[in-house]
């Protein structure tokens, strides 16, 4: 018997869904789904404060006219020397990411701490980091009666260096990080700049721009 006189096509219709079927499956197959873009805001500062300056540096993380932060210098004295503490002042509700405070440093500040590049900023804590809303140093330069110098704190070698940040805006949480350097020669303290998830409790990366 021949085959081709007893093949029955398929009516058109059927081979048309068909082919609609088949197209359809290999493109879910393939796809992706999009990302969707974080929404970093990054900003570039290059302002310096000194000692010797009358106001610190104030920081209005999102311009709505508040200050968040202020960076400052304070010399203090006494029978051991002086002391310049370099720090950070976090303003009504804004936390930064510190170590425990000191009884022995001007205001029982604790030292800042170094956030690496890239590494991950969110609430998450290690060893003996906590989150403050306390005046924290960035560097301890302490000048004994005899004259030598020391310096102390992750700020103390010169090199740029972020530190962890979380504002707090309406009850809401929103992760950044500063990016500092300081100079021993002028001892000035720059903020370089600066950035911060504007999604709420969204983590952001250390030195993330975008």
């Amino acid at each position: 018997m021949n085959f081709l006189t007893n093949f029955k096509p398929f009516p058109l219709f059927i081979i048309s869904i068909l082919g609609i079927s088949l197209v359809g499956c290999s493109t879910d197959d393939n796809s992706e789904p999009t990302p969707i873009p974080e929404k970093i805001y990054y900003q570039i500062d290059g302002r310096k404060v000194f000692a010797g300056d009358p106001a610190p540096i104030e920081l209005d993380l999102n311009s709505d006219g508040v200050v968040d932060y202020t960076i400052f210098a304070v010399l203090t004295a006494n029978s051991n020397g002086d002391q310049l503490y370099v720090g950070i002042n976090p303003i009504g509700a804004n936390l930064i990411k510190s170590g425990p405070p000191n009884d022995n440093h001007f205001l029982n500040m604790g030292f800042l701490v170094r956030q690496n590049p890239n590494s991950i900023i969110n609430n998450e804590l290690s060893g003996n980091q906590i989150w403050t809303s306390d005046h924290s140093i960035l560097v301890l330069r302490q000048t004994f009666n005899d004259g030598s110098t020391e310096y102390e704190g992750d700020w103390r070698d010169e090199s740029e260096t972020m530190v962890a940040i979380k504002h707090i805006k309406n009850q809401q949480s929103y992760y950044g990080w500063l990016n500092l350097s300081f100079d021993k020669k002028t001892e000035y303290i720059t903020l370089v700049d600066y950035a911060y998830n504007e999604e709420t409790e969204k983590s952001i990366k250390a030195g993330q721009k975008k």
